[in-house]
């Protein structure tokens, strides 16, 4: 039987060789081709020629790979927002121009820095086939489940909303009934009960969630406080208190989309 220790090392060399085994599709033993795409044929040929700390004569290869990269993610979130798939070919394409930026160095590219990025496109590609591998499994948690990063934004932006919507002169459940059905209508629902976003369902959010955070140490607080930078203020106020409404609601609503477009 196989120790600890050398089952551990082992899980590692396999994790290296899906890697690289991965990079050798576009990179080892092939040449450039007209027939590839631009980025596939500037990796081929860049691949491992930076060093990590940049001189004007790697500028050119770095700022070509930066083109690439800002090119790749902009397609990444198009594909993450029109997608039918819950978002997956967009993250693939992102973790794909993430890890071809990695091996055009020289250090990194030998270190294999790029594999766990590669390990996880990968584990996303498998659930087009039906396997959910490890990375990607559900880790069991005794109790309830906590709620997401992502759900605390929500409920921070929210509370962000409901502010700017009083500063505009509505009363606080006007401003509650207002983003309820904002979120309603987009499909949000409430993590506990039946699931239905009300006016009420929002004050707690602003209450509970925000408001007693007083050292500002949840992820939803953090988010409350981010809205209310003084460029922002500054804008907001500059509106009419009919469009600074239409405003607040429609910037909820496009956070909501861009975060779960499906």
């Amino acid at each position: 039987m196989k120790s600890p220790s050398a089952g551990g090392r082992g899980t590692r060399r396999a994790a290296t060789r899906r890697g690289r085994s991965a990079v050798s599709v576009m990179a080892r033993g092939q040449a450039p081709s007209q027939d590839q795409p631009a980025h596939v044929e500037f990796v081929l040929r860049s691949q491992g020629t930076l060093p990590e700390i940049i001189t004007e004569a790697n500028l050119e290869t770095l700022n070509s790979g930066l083109r690439f990269l800002f090119a790749r993610l902009r397609e990444a979130r198009q594909q993450f927002e029109s997608e039918g798939d819950g978002g997956r070919r967009g993250a693939s394409t992102a973790l794909a121009a993430t890890w071809m930026l990695i091996v055009l160095f020289e250090g990194p590219r030998a270190e294999s820095l790029q594999v766990p990025i590669l390990c996880l496109q990968d584990a996303l590609a498998s659930l087009e086939k039906g396997l959910v591998l490890p990375i990607l499994k559900r880790a069991p948690r005794p109790g309830r489940a906590p709620s997401s990063e992502v759900r605390a934004q929500l409920r921070g932006h929210t509370a962000g909303t409901v502010q700017r919507l009083m500063q505009s002169g509505l009363d606080a459940h006007e401003a509650y009934r207002a983003v309820a059905k904002v979120l309603a209508r987009l499909g949000v629902k409430a993590e506990r009960g039946s699931g239905k976003i009300t006016a009420d369902t929002v004050r707690h959010w602003c209450v509970d969630e925000v408001r007693a955070d007083v050292g500002r140490h949840g992820p939803a607080a953090r988010m409350y406080d981010s809205m209310f930078t003084a460029d922002e203020d500054s804008r907001f106020s500059a509106l009419p208190p009919v469009r600074a409404r239409s405003h607040a609601l429609a910037s909820l609503a496009g956070w909501v989309q861009a975060v779960s477009p499906h």
